[in-house]
């Protein structure tokens, strides 16, 4: 079940034009700025440790995975379990097929400055990264706070959805010596704008095409950047195999869609 009063803003015709051609698109007010209050404060609490869901420390910053799945907690469920979500994903795209809910994650990028502070994030792709067979669906990114560029705000290549798959790693993976998908292919820059970092204020939301290729600097400043992320994937995806650790143990099979409880279908398409 998920709160009835949660407003999530509807997506316009220009949203849809700017994202198709650029492969991405900022949506101010996605949410009222009370509900992405309530969030930051539930996420301080995660960070704090008074919540049950243990941290995954990366270079780039920490993260509590799947707070809206397992842990069920408000509002963040009914961000992320909201139809009104996922069918803004189904306006951009245009093809108003079926979308499934994949993952979710509180983000704090910490001042690089302190103590174990966070590095920048790397310039990548998600798809390439998930064990799914067909590109669909999107990832939206939420401001549960004001973001300033200084802070590492997310920037990306413009249109660089056309490039395709450009390989499964992150920036910290081994296989690359820790460079990032622009120090691998510098080509990119020759045909891809890089977009300036975004300033956004709380509830202020991104959303970005699974192969866009996109990154963020280190957070200069002394105040955590925080934010929300959800993930969504085309309903009639199927599960290829490769190793991922939010699926390795749930039993699913190679060749199959992904009908199992950890990933419903949150919209279920309007063709």
């Amino acid at each position: 079940m998920t709160r009835a009063s949660i407003d999530i803003r509807s997506i316009t015709d220009e949203h849809a034009v700017d994202y198709r051609e650029n492969g991405w698109v900022a949506v101010p007010g996605l949410l009222d700025p009370d509900t992405a209050g309530e969030m930051l404060e539930v996420a301080r609490r995660y960070a704090a440790g008074e919540l049950a869901t243990a941290p995954l420390d990366l270079a780039m910053w920490r993260e509590w995975r799947f707070v809206a799945r397992d842990d069920a907690a408000e509002p963040f469920r009914s961000v992320a379990y909201s139809p009104r979500t996922a069918h803004a994903i189904s306006r951009l795209e245009g093809h108003g097929g079926g979308l499934r809910y994949w993952t979710d994650k509180v983000a704090c990028k910490y001042p690089s400055a302190a103590e174990n502070g966070s590095s920048p994030t790397g310039w990548h792709q998600d798809f390439p990264n998930h064990p799914i067979d067909r590109v669909g669906g999107a990832t939206v990114w939420i401001a549960l706070d004001d973001v300033l560029p200084e802070q590492g705000s997310i920037s990306f290549l413009s249109g660089s959805h056309r490039a395709g798959p450009l390989g499964r790693t992150y920036s910290s993976g081994t296989r690359t010596d820790g460079r990032d998908l622009l120090e691998q292919n510098p080509w990119l820059l020759e045909q891809y704008p890089v977009a300036p970092p975004l300033t956004l204020r709380p509830g202020d939301a991104t959303f970005h095409h699974p192969l866009t290729v996109h990154g963020a600097g280190a957070n200069l400043t002394d105040r955590p950047r925080w934010s929300f992320i959800a993930m969504y994937v085309d309903a009639d995806s199927v599960y290829t195999g490769a190793a991922y650790p939010a699926t390795d143990d749930l039993g699913l099979r190679p060749g199959f869609p992904f009908d199992h409880p950890a990933f419903p279908v949150v919209w279920e398409g309007d063709r």
